[in-house]
């Protein structure tokens, strides 16, 4: 999701740093003057892709074909097990946003995502000529997999917030369960983020922005347009791909990020904000960064 590029691009202006403030005694380490969050405003939609995303490559890598897509009760699990691991390693967490009714102007990508998913399908298809085994054929109309094995999965932090295992190819263009994300939203209807969970008018990216620039907090997604938005000064965005489970020196495990301050990287580019480069990058994902912020300054070679 975003603006393809976008954030490769900035990833040397980031921050990697720790994510939270509960799990390490700031007073231990003197010399740490990495700012953390006051707050965490979750992208909903990015946090159940996430989720979904590490739950479906765990069970590939012992299970086929359909088997190795997790229940939507697993993932319903998993993602309350995420947040309280937020909780635990990081800070407190505000808001959780979900789209409600997308802009017209957003058809033409929803259009094209259907039309991804479509090909994905075939290709599915094409590795199964004879048809899939007997015991994923069930899953095809049921919201559970037919294998029961998968039920009994440790959710773990490790699982959660370690590096991800790779899919196996055969596994990539399986897609994901149709009603995903109105699992995650009744799993967490259901628990105790009830209260901090709202789907929005319109798209959630401009509710985490605002969000964030009220509060200084850091947005969690996966989606790169949320580092154009105007956040304020103190705002910052990490993405849920980057978060690592790691122990510090004294031995307290931390959750650390690569954290991007979109109106500090402005400055340092001498720009008055990012809309510009990501026009540029957006517009031509080929060009060099050199050359797209070039262009952003209002000079190009073509000038």
């Amino acid at each position: 999701m975003g603006i393809p590029r976008l954030a490769g691009h900035l990833q040397p202006y980031a921050v990697t740093s720790s994510l939270g403030c509960k799990a390490v005694d700031s007073s231990d380490q003197p010399n740490d003057t990495s700012p953390s969050p006051s707050s965490i405003i979750i992208d909903g939609p990015s946090l159940a892709y996430q989720v979904y995303q590490r739950l479906f490559a765990h069970h590939a890598t012992s299970l086929k074909g359909l088997d190795a897509i997790p229940s939507y009760s697993q993932i319903g699990e998993a993602v309350i097990a995420y947040l309280d691991g937020l909780e635990t390693y990081a800070c407190n967490i505000s808001h959780i946003y979900f789209d409600g009714l997308l802009p017209i102007h957003k058809r033409e990508i929803r259009l094209a995502r259907l039309e991804t998913s479509l090909r994905d399908l075939v290709k599915t298809h094409d590795l199964y000529p004879g048809g899939f085994p007997l015991s994923q054929r069930a899953s095809l109309s049921s919201p559970q997999p037919c294998n029961r094995s998968t039920e009994s999965l440790s959710i773990t932090s490790k699982l959660l917030f370690y590096p991800q295992v790779p899919l196996p190819p055969s596994h990539r263009t399986i897609p994901a369960p149709p009603f995903l994300v109105p699992a995650v939203l009744d799993a967490l209807a259901r628990s105790s983020y009830a209260s901090i969970t709202e789907i929005v008018p319109g798209e959630a990216d401009t509710h985490c922005a605002f969000a964030a620039y009220q509060s200084g907090g850091t947005i969690l997604t996966n989606d790169s347009d949320l580092l154009v938005f105007d956040t304020g000064p103190a705002a910052s965005v990490a993405f849920f791909k980057d978060i690592d489970l790691q122990y510090d020196t004294a031995g307290y495990p931390t959750l650390q990020a690569n954290i991007f301050h979109p109106s500090t990287i402005a400055k340092r580019l001498h720009l008055p904000n990012l809309h510009r480069l990501a026009y540029e990058i957006k517009i031509d994902p080929t060009v060099s960064f050199t050359e797209a912020l070039r262009r952003s300054k209002g000079s190009s070679k073509n000038d």
